[in-house]
């Protein structure tokens, strides 16, 4: 069942970030044309420096009619990636580190007011041929959304949001020099196989439990040991989340995960439980979308 998660960071010189949108939990969205509207936003204002970044791009049908979009997230061409300003004036594209369980090209039918969702965590890459963490300076950032709907290669905006990055102190300040290394950054992003990062991940699990960076280290590792087809692993992790860290922002990847992981292992009704949640608690996610064909397979 294993393909590999993706990031790439590519720079740009060319590209101009304007206008900024703040609220609480940011968000912004831009009108595109007369049938898409595009929108982005996270979970809160503030966040560590190599905190993983998830951002929620919500694709929305505004016309009349049915409008047909693709969600092809393969490395080779992702529709979804997203244009960051850092707090230097650094500009860069960074493509989404999207979940294996949810790789794939597919055409979708939004009917009229429908939308599809997707949420990217964002966190390791390679800008100026130097592989590092994305958030790793304190300042502020803008962001937006490029989304190549229809696959044409022009890939409509949305409107930008800021976010506020500093310095990890008390607890994450010790949980991050375990999170924030190059090998623990190739893990996350699945182009590497560290034991050193897997140690480095259930230290933060077991000695810092509490931190910011916890649920992640259990992310990262329950989505490895299911590529890994280890399944008991990866199912023990996932309900560790779903236990301990209820407002996990990647709740909809990690349930979906979850319930490949029962069906693999021959516990379908915890499957089918799983799926059934998804669908009612985030029906346009594009997690939720793919549960459902996994539910008709179970």
């Amino acid at each position: 069942m294993g393909t590999t998660c993706r990031l790439r960071v590519i720079q740009t010189t060319v590209l101009f970030l304007c206008g900024v949108a703040c609220l609480c939990h940011p968000s912004a969205e831009a009108i595109v044309g007369d049938r898409i509207q595009v929108s982005i936003s996270v979970s809160k204002e503030t966040f560590l420096e190599a905190e993983p970044l998830p951002v929620r791009a919500r694709i929305r049908n505004r016309s009349r009619d049915f409008v047909e979009v693709i969600s092809n997230l393969e490395p080779e061409y992702l529709v979804l990636r997203f244009r960051v300003r850092d707090p230097e004036g650094e500009i860069w594209i960074a493509d989404p580190l999207v979940c294996v369980s949810i790789e794939g090209y597919e055409k979708i039918a939004l009917s009229a007011g429908d939308e599809l969702i997707y949420s990217a965590p964002l966190l390791f890459g390679v800008v100026r041929g130097v592989a590092k963490f994305l958030f790793d300076k304190t300042g502020n950032y803008t962001m937006e959304a490029l989304y190549d709907a229809e696959g044409t290669g022009k890939p409509f905006s949305s409107k930008p949001v800021t976010i506020t990055v500093v310095e990890a102190k008390g607890v994450d300040s010790q949980a991050q020099r375990l999170f924030m290394g190059p090998e623990q950054g190739r893990f996350a992003a699945g182009s590497g196989e560290s034991q050193a990062a897997m140690d480095s991940f259930q230290r933060i699990l077991r000695e810092y439990p509490t931190s910011t960076y916890a649920p992640y280290a259990a992310y990262y590792l329950g989505s490895y040991y299911r590529r890994r087809d280890d399944y008991k692993q990866s199912i023990e992790l996932f309900e560790r989340i779903l236990k301990d860290y209820k407002d996990f922002p990647l709740w909809a990847d990690v349930m979906y995960q979850l319930a490949i992981a029962y069906r693999e292992t021959g516990r379908k009704d915890k499957a089918r439980e799983c799926i059934s949640q998804l669908i009612s608690k985030d029906p346009s996610h594009l997690a939720a979308r793919r549960g459902k064909k996994l539910l008709g397979e179970l």
